[in-house]
């Protein structure tokens, strides 16, 4: 059966998708599903559920007892406002829609042991929309490039505060190629090591014991961390590439991680446009 997450003694809400192959629909009546398309099934009909809830168990028990083969596509977590505000570091989501970013310098490494590509962690000249970039204070552009951008008002908040971890440098207008004043490339570094158990991760492929990357990494759950391997820094990457990234494709990332004290300073100020999970340190 599948675990419940808990939070110092709270049940937070996990919404889990499970896909089941198409043909094996009609033996699972009691359950409502829809139609969806996966690569390694085919076609599917995808079921979601709330974890911890009786229909989870007994959806499960029935796909057991008819040894039909299932994937757990996806888990969705929610938090209540008082859990983010406990947790010690929290994974950094931006919603700011910066569109595309371009560069003379590529986006990517290549591996010369194992041949696997990869994204750079950042580049040194950026060239972005102007008119995307101007309406957010905290903003990111379409994967892969994946590349944040931050106001002046935001830096000199980060500046004002001693908020740790972070470069910035200017950007372009994609069409002029001059700079957007007032308007900056957010560089991190690396800042806390790979994810241990109970981190639920889908791994294909040989590690690169150069680049430490897998062909396909995909995190299908909460991220869980020794609490030795972060640098506390207000701001930073994982070390660990989350995604596709063998030698024909790249479609993987690192996760951006902040503290606390960088949480409340982006909500107290009312940042827009942003989610936060907690991670967890063991």
């Amino acid at each position: 059966m599948l675990p419940n997450y808990i939070v110092k003694g709270e049940i937070m809400i996990e919404k889990i998708r499970i896909h089941v192959p198409e043909r094996y629909e009609k033996e699972l009546p009691l359950w409502e599903g829809s139609i969806s398309y996966n690569q390694d099934f085919g076609s599917v009909v995808a079921y979601n559920f709330i974890n911890g809830q009786q229909e989870l168990s007994e959806f499960m028990i029935k796909v057991d007892e008819l040894k039909i083969p299932y994937e757990i596509y996806s888990r969705e977590y929610s938090f209540s406002k008082k859990e983010k505000e406990f947790a010690e570091a929290l994974q950094l989501i931006i919603d700011g829609n910066a569109d595309v970013s371009e560069s003379e310098e590529s986006l990517f490494h290549k591996c010369q042991f194992c041949g696997k590509i990869f994204r750079k962690m950042f580049r040194e000249k950026v060239y972005v929309n102007r008119k995307y970039i101007q309406k957010y204070d905290l903003s990111i552009s379409n994967p892969p490039n994946s590349e944040i951008f931050i106001s002046h008002r935001l830096k000199t908040l980060l500046e004002e505060n001693n908020i740790i971890g972070y470069s910035t440098a200017k950007i372009y207008d994609i069409k002029t190629k001059q700079e957007i004043e007032g308007y900056f490339n957010l560089q991190l570094e690396i800042g806390l090591g790979e994810v241990t158990q109970p981190t639920l991760v889908e791994q294909k492929g040989e590690k690169c014991l150069q680049c430490d990357t897998y062909d396909i990494n995909l995190r299908k759950g909460l991220l869980y961390f020794e609490k030795k391997t972060w640098s506390n820094q207000d701001i930073c990457y994982t070390k660990e590439i989350f995604g596709t990234s063998d030698a024909y494709r790249c479609a993987a990332n690192r996760e951006v991680i902040i503290s606390q004290r960088l949480h409340k300073l982006l909500t107290t100020n009312k940042l827009r446009l942003f989610s936060v999970q907690p991670i967890f340190f063991v």
